[in-house]
Parts: structure tokens; C-alpha cells; sequence
């Protein structure tokens, strides 16, 4: 969508591109930078436990 009318500049806080705004809220130059930013600072736990559903007791067969 492009926009005639621009409020300001600002810059992408990814890139550090300067670009114009239509919207004040606005903080990345485009889609693609916000998405590159979002996959770059996306924190994985890779040491968490693995859960498990609850199995109720009366479900569980034991061993005789």
C-alpha cells in the first residue's frame, strides 16, 4: 500500500533505514524487516522438561 501523504520520518529499528510514516505507531520500514527482527530475537528453551498429558490411575495397566 503506498501512502501520498507522510507524516515524519523515522527509523527501522532493524535495518536502520530511514522511512516515511503514515501512522505514528509504525517502526519498522517493512514486513519483511519486521519479521526478520521478530525471527532474530526469538529466544528458544531447549533444555525444558518434556510434559506429558495426565493419564488418570484407572486407565494405566499395571504389571501382576
Amino acid at each position: 500500500m503506498r501512502v501520498d501523504n507522510f507524516k515524519g520520518k523515522k527509523h527501522c529499528v532493524f535495518c536502520g533505514r530511514q522511512f516515511g510514516y503514515a501512522n505514528i505507531r509504525k517502526i519498522f520500514c517493512s514486513n519483511i524487516c519486521a519479521s526478520k527482527y521478530y525471527r532474530a530475537n526469538k529466544t528458544y528453551d531447549k533444555n525444558r522438561p518434556i510434559s506429558l498429558a495426565y493419564i488418570p490411575e484407572h486407565l494405566i495397566e499395571k504389571e501382576q
